[in-house]
């Protein structure tokens, strides 16, 4: 069912980043890549949006490093309500905080920051499968 929906529509990237530059920036990159975006500032806002969609979001792509909840609290939190969602943490903290990333429940990959929009697009097609 889910390969059935990937070939007739989009995939939906939920994007959450506190940094609005870099939210508008990956926005227009994922859009013009053929996703279909929806975008939050933080951890509450994307909870708000995973509650709210009527179609299942394919991909989280967040932010680790936010204030009021982690990227990590907020995939944990949204995959109960996404549980096929894939993962896709970025940061440009390498410190304690990101070192067990890979730890948190559904991740696939992770990013550092700074990257570039082919190293973007490469790990979103890694984290989906295609």
């Amino acid at each position: 069912m889910q390969r059935w929906r990937e070939m007739t529509e989009p995939l939906t990237v939920l994007l959450v980043d506190d940094d609005t530059s870099i939210l508008t920036s990956l926005y227009r990159v994922l859009e013009e890549e053929g996703y279909s975006v929806l975008a939050a500032g933080n951890g509450v806002d994307a909870l708000d949006i995973c509650r709210q969609s009527r179609h299942p979001i394919d991909l989280l792509l967040t932010d680790v490093a936010m204030p009021e909840m982690s990227g990590f609290e907020l995939a944990e939190r949204a995959l109960l309500l996404h549980p096929l969602m894939k993962i896709l943490f970025m940061s440009g903290d390498t410190g304690e905080e990101t070192r067990h990333w890979d730890e948190a429940p559904g991740v696939r990959l992770f990013l550092a920051k700074p990257f570039n929009w082919i190293a973007l697009v490469h790990k979103l097609r890694a984290a989906v499968g295609s």
